[in-house]
């Protein structure tokens, strides 16, 4: 696509047409990937948030703002999404739309979505479970890991951005942790987390009843909530946001030498003694 400038003045004041998130601070405009480990219900919570934008109703303690949902559940069958149905709700909203099936990306999978929208324009949220079913089949192109990943995210995102919708991928994590940032668990290259515009990590540590949901996109300010999973859904516990994260990233053994007013002190005469 060649160059098409535009000058700074003219796009000071072009009109765009905003609509709101249809969940405040989680779910924004354009594609978002949620990464989580096999089997800790990523999936219960995309239906749960399905129903939810569908229905009009909340998700994870927010409002929601209504609108049609387009869920590809391609690791399920429609056996088990109507018997997870029955746990999350009392009635089926007449604008959640299934499919068990879809082509893959380059393949299909664009046009067949687009023309969905096209039927239903009422559709502003679509669930893809998981992005590994859509994914192009390796070839031997030669093309390096970080181009792939980022051709099919960006084919994805694409979507989002031209039509003005919001997309949801679920994805998985690497099995190695990161203790400095859980964003770099997600599987594949860093270009998964580049090219999506926001991005979420469910994690929870074996044993524990609780699990941490990170969240940090381009419009959506950071923060983490931490989940309690009562079945048939999750629940938020707490809330910590980004000045609570940056608190949570200092050390206990730093924080509480800090805490000491004489350790003050005696960094002051250290570094005095250093320059004078």
């Amino acid at each position: 696509m060649p160059i098409n400038p535009i000058s700074a003045e003219q796009l000071y004041f072009k009109p765009f047409k905003t609509l709101p998130s249809l969940v405040d601070g989680i779910i924004p405009k354009g594609m978002t990937v949620l990464a989580g480990s096999s089997k800790i219900g990523k999936s219960w919570m995309a239906l749960d948030l399905a129903i939810a934008v569908a229905s009009g109703g909340e998700f994870l303690g927010r409002h929601v703002r209504q609108a049609g949902v387009l869920y590809l559940c391609l690791e399920d069958t429609e056996k088990r999404v109507q018997d997870r149905m029955y746990q999350l709700c009392d009635e089926a909203p007449p604008n959640l739309y299934f499919s068990t099936t879809s082509d893959r990306l380059g393949c299909g999978f664009t046009r067949d979505v687009v023309e969905m929208l096209r039927k239903h324009p009422d559709i502003e949220l679509i669930i893809i479970d998981t992005l590994q079913k859509v994914r192009q089949s390796d070839d031997s192109s030669g093309n390096g890991t970080y181009s792939k990943d980022y051709e099919e995210i960006a084919k994805i995102k694409k979507i989002a951005d031209v039509n003005d919708r919001s997309i949801l991928v679920l994805h998985h994590l690497r099995k190695q942790p990161d203790k400095r940032d859980p964003f770099n668990e997600i599987s594949g290259s860093v270009a998964i987390c580049g090219a999506s515009d926001t991005n979420m990590v469910l994690k929870k540590q074996a044993g524990s009843s609780t699990a941490e949901l990170y969240i940090r996109g381009r419009d959506v300010e950071e923060h983490k909530l931490i989940l309690e999973y009562i079945f048939p859904r999750w629940s938020v516990v707490q809330e910590l946001n980004a000045a609570d994260l940056v608190k949570e990233s200092v050390p206990d053994a730093l924080r509480a030498f800090s805490r000491r007013p004489w350790n003050v002190q005696m960094m002051m005469s250290f570094a005095i003694s250093r320059f004078f």
